[in-house]
């Protein structure tokens, strides 16, 4: 089963180097989600989506980002929300007021699981996309009776 976003990673070649380059087009599959390191899948856990509002950044984004407290816009079904990240503690995260009122608002639970891409960073601002996904969603053997999902050229949008 294969599962699409609105976002997807080709590569290409770099004019005979043999060096990969990323390029961006409109749909990602789990195949080729794991080319793309600017992207993670987060499971809410009760730390998350009650207090403390809690939600780490795995090392494999931070090391991108600033060790620096950065404005971090979130967007999320046509949305969106400020927070902070939190990049000179030790523990990386966003500010817990910005992120209790995304999670808030949303509706998270435990359980939910959300797809977080980088979309820009810099010192002076990050820019995630999120999507989410209900802990609720129907058990698997409902999703093989259906004729989406089920390659590329028939893809579930997350959305």
């Amino acid at each position: 089963m294969e599962f699409s976003s609105q976002r997807s990673i080709h590569g290409h070649s770099d004019k005979g180097k043999g060096k990969m380059k990323q390029k961006h087009s409109q749909s990602l599959d789990c195949k080729e989600h794991k080319q793309n390191h600017n992207t993670f899948i987060h499971v809410m856990a009760k730390y998350n989506v009650k207090s403390p509002y809690l939600l780490p950044i795995p090392v494999k984004i931070s090391r991108l980002l600033p060790e620096a407290t950065v404005p971090v816009v979130l967007t999320c079904r046509n949305r969106n929300w400020m927070t902070s990240y939190t990049g000179a503690d030790t523990n990386k995260r966003f500010d817990v007021t910005g992120w209790r009122n995304f999670a808030t608002d949303n509706m998270l639970k435990e359980g939910d699981g959300s797809f977080f891409e980088l979309m820009e960073w810099s010192i002076k601002l990050i820019k995630f996309k999120v999507h989410i996904l209900d802990g609720d969603l129907p058990p698997e053997e409902l999703f093989m009776k259906c004729d989406t999902g089920t390659t590329s050229d028939a893809p579930i949008n997350i959305e």
